[in-house]
């Protein structure tokens, strides 16, 4: 469920009331009523939908468009006072100040100020620029005051079978039979009128039968060469050749996934004594206890050596 309001305070141009159901409505500042209970209704104007309670799908564009409308449905109103006593009226299409003012019929056509502003209850009337008559229905009117008529297409196109079309007095158009009178004396001969021009060329006559065939003519120069014809299928593959000489080394490969994790060392049993270098980091699980200073005798390729150090001193928790 939607209603949206185009004004600057919404509240005003359709204050909310409880049990009002109101549909997808759009009402601009002054337009619409809070009683609405039909859908689809856009209105903008001072006046516009006043007294819509149930009609749906409407449009109204201006001041007092469709005012009266209380159940109408899927019309059309642009203009000032457009459609504006409307009441329960369909599919009706007014465009311009006070069209269709008065129809409360459906499927009225009303274009211009004040066209088809005289129509009531009639249905079906395209009003152009003329206000109509309160009795029309299934009428059209075109224009009012006008002292001439031009519309293209008419004029220079034949029709088999067509009939007279008359005007009256009034302007209306309609088809009328031609009674044919008595047969009038014959009059003189007129004078020789002067010669037309020459008609249009008659369409070619059909071919005539084929004559017997000649005799054989002389053989002709040889012509030029063809073009090449196109390339033949690939024939069948050859012997395999001599293996070639090994090519040189290729470069080292990436190096591989990580191998598996190796046994667990072996765990020194608690209380026992760790030397390391001084400058090496001190072990988790021991307990520093000093710095020592420690002389090796060692002996390289006969020759006997000595190697003093200093080594950090742990204990095993």
């Amino acid at each position: 469920m939607k209603s949206t309001v185009l004004g600057i305070i919404a509240m005003v141009a359709l204050p909310y009331s409880a049990g009002a159901v109101q549909l997808y409505n759009e009402f601009g500042l002054g337009a619409g009523n809070s009683t609405v209970s039909g859908n689809w209704n856009t209105g903008i104007g001072e006046g516009a939908f006043t007294n819509l309670t149930g009609g749906s799908e409407n449009t109204a564009v201006g001041g007092n468009a469709m005012e009266f409308s209380t159940g109408a449905y899927e019309n059309v109103a642009v203009g000032v006072d457009a459609l504006e006593y409307c009441t329960e009226g369909q599919a009706n299409v007014a465009v311009g100040n006070g069209a269709l003012l008065n129809t409360t019929g459906q499927y009225n056509i009303g274009l211009g100020a004040f066209a088809g502003n005289a129509i009531g209850t009639g249905n079906y009337n395209i009003d152009i620029g003329n206000n109509g008559t309160s009795s029309d229905a299934s009428t059209i009117r075109i224009g009012d005051g006008q002292t001439a008529t031009f519309i293209a297409g008419i004029s220079g196109v034949n029709l088999a079978g067509g009939e007279l079309v008359v005007v009256s007095s009034e302007g209306q158009l309609g088809t009328t039979n031609l009674v044919a009178g008595a047969t009038g004396p014959t009059g003189a001969t007129g004078a020789t009128g002067a010669t037309g021009p020459t008609g249009l060329t008659g369409a070619t006559g059909a071919t005539g039968a084929t004559g017997p065939t000649g005799l054989t003519g002389a053989a002709g120069a040889m012509g030029a060469t063809g073009p090449t014809g196109l390339t033949g299928a690939a024939g069948a593959m050859g012997a395999t050749g001599p293996t070639g000489l090994t090519g040189a080394t290729g470069a080292t490969g990436p190096t591989g996934a990580t191998g598996p994790t190796g046994a667990t060392g072996y765990v020194l049993p608690q209380g026992a004594y760790l030397s390391l270098p001084t400058n090496a980091a001190a072990p988790s699980g021991f307990t520093f206890l000093g710095t020592t200073t420690t002389t090796y005798k060692y002996e390289v390729k006969g020759k006997k050596k000595t190697a003093t150090v200093t080594l950090n001193l742990y204990q095993q928790d």
